[in-house]
């Protein structure tokens, strides 16, 4: 869990749909969309985390402590805009990825697990 492990992350997606001046086009519905898509399934499924998928197609990763609680969204988006930087929506997937990672690593080794509480 390391900016290290972030960047050869960062840099991998990267290479999904990668243009000649370094940036990216992963457009919705394309190959290179299934792509992303198969990379972070995968990325969730070897943390043991729980897959969600909407009825259109947004996908969630699940870090449950308290079946019920209230939770909290991070993320972004892993397509682009036609001919985005290579910034374009990856970053803040892969930075939430990791970041979850990060909490969830320190509550296996005892820390203790966000609190839940109700709205008020």
């Amino acid at each position: 869990m390391t900016s290290a492990s972030f960047l050869e992350d960062f840099h991998f997606v990267a290479t999904i749909g990668a243009t000649a001046n370094n940036g990216v086009d992963r457009q919705a519905a394309t190959p290179e969309d299934a792509q992303t898509r198969e990379w972070f399934t995968a990325w969730v499924k070897d943390e043991g985390w729980e897959l969600r998928v909407d009825g259109i197609g947004n996908m969630f990763a699940l870090i449950e402590w308290t079946p019920g609680a209230p939770y909290v969204l991070i993320g972004s988006h892993l397509d682009s805009q036609p001919l985005g930087g290579r910034f374009d929506g990856a970053y803040g997937v892969i930075a939430a990825l990791h970041a979850a990672r990060r909490i969830a690593g320190e509550v296996a080794d005892g820390a203790a697990a966000p609190a839940s509480t109700s709205p008020s």
